[in-house]
């Protein structure tokens, strides 16, 4: 039930005065209002049930009660000057390192010199030049090119080559030096496919010839790749010599890495392949030079 705010406190009041006119308080006879505590100051009688609700406060906020913050305390012992500032009362010493770094140097440092850690030899597998052969290759799993063949982007009746593969956009980014075909994913893979890689697994070699396929490992030069990825920035198209690092070419005359120069190892002594290879794949002058 609702009941309306002038009718509570007209039930406050006492029997004796009217609704319409409020009280008056009555005379105070003691000592003034002011040397009395908050609380015990006379009230109306009308006031009664509001005092209830609103009460002052038992103690005044004023600059004698107000306590200090704990962060503007000075610590016993500390020192409020500014620290290495070139000042005279700054401290810290002149000039150097302690000027501006407190609390010393770490425990590796051995004042400037090479420390002991870069000083000493490092033990165990540390081949950077296979690690950064292996990055200027692009990995091509076979189930990719499984799922190339299932999509329809590679034709499996041709060969696929590095060139299809990025007319096709099946590769959009190759690495320097061409793309390496791994075996991961072999178990997918069930087509009877040609193809060209930089370089293979013998593990996608074997599941590639196991499925009635063959596959050859071929040299690619960079800037033919580049030629192929970029074909609007060379006026001249580049031409696609053979290898000239010992490396690449151990690699592609050796018949196990199926390599397409493997033919012009066969009956020639090791010294003598190297020449042949480079005398074959090297640009020959021109009658006008």
């Amino acid at each position: 039930m609702y009941f309306p705010l002038r009718l509570l406190r007209a039930a406050s009041r006492p029997a004796t005065t009217s609704t319409c006119l409020p009280t008056i308080a009555p005379v105070h006879r003691g000592p003034p209002a002011c040397l009395l505590r908050p609380n015990t100051v006379s009230r109306p009688a009308g006031a009664a049930f509001m005092s209830t609700v609103l009460k002052r406060p038992p103690e005044y906020l004023h600059a004698r009660n107000m306590p200090l913050n704990k962060a503007m305390r000075k610590k016993k012992g500390g020192n409020l000057r500014r620290k290495g500032r070139g000042d005279n009362s700054a401290g810290r010493g002149n000039k150097g390192w302690g000027k501006y770094h407190r609390g010393g140097v770490g425990r590796a440092y051995e004042g400037g010199q090479t420390p002991i850690t870069k000083s000493i030899p490092k033990l165990g597998d540390r081949d950077h030049a296979k690690r950064n052969k292996q990055k200027k290759l692009t990995v091509v799993a076979l189930d990719t090119i499984q799922y190339w063949i299932d999509t329809g982007r590679i034709d499996p009746t041709r060969m696929i080559t590095l060139e299809g593969l990025i007319n096709s956009k099946c590769l959009t980014k190759v690495r320097e030096q061409g793309y390496i075909l791994m075996a991961r994913g072999g178990e997918h893979f069930h087509a009877k496919i040609d193809i060209e890689a930089t370089d293979a697994e013998p593990d996608a070699i074997k599941l590639v010839e196991a499925n009635g396929g063959t596959l050859k490992t071929v040299y690619h030069d960079p800037a033919v790749i580049q030629s192929w990825l970029q074909p609007d920035r060379w006026a001249i198209m580049p031409e696609n010599f053979g290898p000239t690092d010992l490396e690449d070419i151990a690699r592609y005359t050796d018949p196990s890495r199926r390599g397409y120069l493997s033919w012009v190892a066969e009956g020639v002594e090791k010294h003598e392949i190297v020449k042949r290879v480079l005398e074959m794949t090297q640009p020959k002058p021109s009658k006008s030079q």
